[in-house]
């Protein structure tokens, strides 16, 4: 578990990290830009998986559990999926990618 939030912090830190020091002066949006999706990405990409996984296991079981293991390597791929165009992409297209990854992947 800790593994994993750290390679999330890092990942965060480098889409972050490298569009802050392409850009100029006066362009934060683009920076803040740049965050919102990274982080809306992951979480969307976490959240997809979590509920595909309770929406599945619950019909086959009455209980109602959670997986986190796979909740963990969602998100990894939700950050892989957003990388490449996490400048170019609004907020809601950064939540959708997220978000289908869950089948693409």
């Amino acid at each position: 578990v800790l593994g994993a939030f750290i390679l999330w912090f890092g990942w965060f830190g480098f889409n972050v990290g490298s569009i802050t020091i392409v850009t100029k002066d006066g362009n934060e949006k683009i920076v803040y830009l740049a965050a919102a999706n990274t982080m809306l990405a992951a979480a969307s990409g976490c959240l997809s998986k979590l509920f595909n996984n309770l929406i599945i296991k619950d019909q086959k079981t009455v209980e109602a559990t959670f997986n986190l293991s796979c909740a963990y390597n969602r998100f990894l791929v939700g950050l892989m999926s957003i990388t490449a165009g996490y400048t170019n992409l609004e907020p809601w297209a950064a939540i959708i990618t997220g978000f289908w990854n869950l089948w693409l992947y």
